[in-house]
């Protein structure tokens, strides 16, 4: 009798344990849904055919650990463009979503067509993103196709990064780059980076808010290992590394006269920020932080465009695009009209997590040989457990969510737990939230670009 009081004691207590935890999750104020939100990226890649962005997208997967193999459009065997005619032509038919992580945030990734004749597939998925890679080819510029994609981005106010790919060939040339992006777009372009040649050939990145430069050992008759990346901070003399001291002494009067007019150009469009250069003995010892909030906030408002570079085939400056992407793109409810329907919807605000506040938005239908119908959504407010049923705005009619799944290319990973279950046992992954891009079936009669609420 004693071992079973003993052990119902245990039960009893883990019982409680598992309840306060619950209260704290769901406590009255939505600090937790603010801190997990702040963690989530939603984001497109874009360009016009041939740029390179199914193959950034595969690095992006194996550099992030999401991918075992590294992709490859020319031989047919990429993740992202899974389909049998897709792997055939080499070009990406119909959108593909990915969830990957990095540097602990939680990116949900859409590669998107570059084939004008599937523009309907960009729209309908910058809809639903909140910041958007536009790639370039190192070469060519802004092409016809990168127009069009950048008017859908204007028309949803989506903050934008460029990336310029293909700076390994020969004729790439940033400046051409930078023009065009000023003549054809009508943009403010903010170059933060800028390439490094020997003999002609793309072997080194400059970052000009951090000082850091980045080497691979490459020719261009290989691709640099993932493994062969060398960095070594210019602006901190005390810690010479591996560039002789003619070299480092070159590149940092490169990186020095590049980063003042990164600066002074930032000063422009930031007061705050002025201020605080003036009151700096030397504007190149402005705080590395203070350029990063600027760039954030600049980036976020949509004034000045960030220009990165690389050569994704070289696996050159992916990763750098990754952490940009982290630190310059929005969170969920930076954007305004994220946060128009999140306070709109905000029925329980004693509890930010429920069901009650859902509001999501149904992007892409999809049927799956083996799970039936499935329906994309992006979740604006609240939350989404299996087995509930939600209101469609559009149809006025009511249908039950049977399962809920995180999506990586074509394979599926289900996720929903019904929420009397899942809050019971506390479950760390058992419904999808505010700023999750997600898959669920059971939705036979909702349709793309119908709004679904509780």
């Amino acid at each position: 009798m004693a071992w079973r009081q003993g052990n119902r004691d245990i039960l009893l207590l883990r019982r409680l344990m598992r309840k306060r935890f619950s209260q704290f999750l769901n406590s009255s104020t939505d600090e937790g849904l603010r801190s997990r939100q702040s963690r989530i990226r939603n984001i497109g890649l874009v360009a016009h055919i041939d740029a390179g962005k199914t193959t950034t997208t595969e690095r992006m997967l194996f550099y992030s650990g999401s991918s075992k193999h590294m992709g490859e459009v020319h031989h047919g065997d990429t993740v992202m463009d899974f389909m049998e005619q897709e792997r055939e032509r080499g070009i990406t038919i119909s959108m593909a979503s990915a969830t990957i992580n990095w540097l602990g945030f939680h990116i949900n990734l859409i590669d998107t067509p570059g084939h004008v004749d599937f523009t309907f597939e960009v729209e309908r998925s910058l809809s639903v993103l909140d910041g958007a890679i536009i790639i370039l080819d190192g070469s060519e510029g802004v092409q016809a196709q990168t127009i069009k994609v950048w008017q859908q981005a204007r028309r949803f106010q989506i903050p934008t990064i460029f990336y310029v790919n293909k700076m390994d060939k020969s004729l790439a040339s940033v400046d051409r780059c930078l023009s065009s992006l000023e003549k054809k777009l009508s943009i403010q372009p903010l170059q933060l980076q800028i390439p490094i040649r020997n003999n002609s050939i793309l072997n080194g990145i400059i970052d000009l808010v951090s000082g850091n430069y980045m080497e691979w050992s490459i020719d261009h008759k290989q691709r640099s290992d993932i493994n062969q990346l060398r960095q070594q901070n210019l602006l901190d003399r005390s810690k010479e590394e591996f560039l002789s001291d003619d070299i480092a002494s070159k590149l940092r009067e490169e990186l020095l006269k590049n980063r003042e007019k990164l600066i002074e150009k930032l000063c422009d469009y930031d007061d705050v920020l002025a201020d605080y250069v003036l009151s700096q003995d030397d504007i190149i010892k402005t705080d590395r932080s203070k350029l990063m909030k600027s760039i954030r906030e600049l980036t976020i408002n949509r004034k000045l465009f960030p220009v990165l570079l690389g050569s994704s085939y070289r696996n050159i400056g992916v990763e750098s695009l990754l952490d940009s992407i982290c630190y310059y793109l929005p969170k969920p409810l930076e954007r305004e009209h994220n946060r128009n329907l999140y306070d709109f919807y905000m029925k329980n605000s004693n509890d930010p997590h429920s069901s009650e506040n859902l509001c999501a938005l149904a992007f892409k239908i999809h049927f799956h040989p083996r799970l039936g119908l499935l329906t994309y959504i992006r979740i604006y407010s609240g939350s989404l457990y299996a087995g509930d049923f939600v209101f469609n705005l559009n149809r006025k009619i009511r249908e039950k969510i049977v399962n809920i799944y995180r999506v990586f290319a074509d394979q599926f990973v289900e996720i929903g737990m019904n929420k009397f279950v899942a809050k019971d046992q506390n479950h760390p992954d058992f419904s999808a939230g505010l700023g999750d891009i997600v898959a669920v079936s059971g939705l036979s009669s909702t349709i793309t670009g119908d709004t679904l609420i509780d």
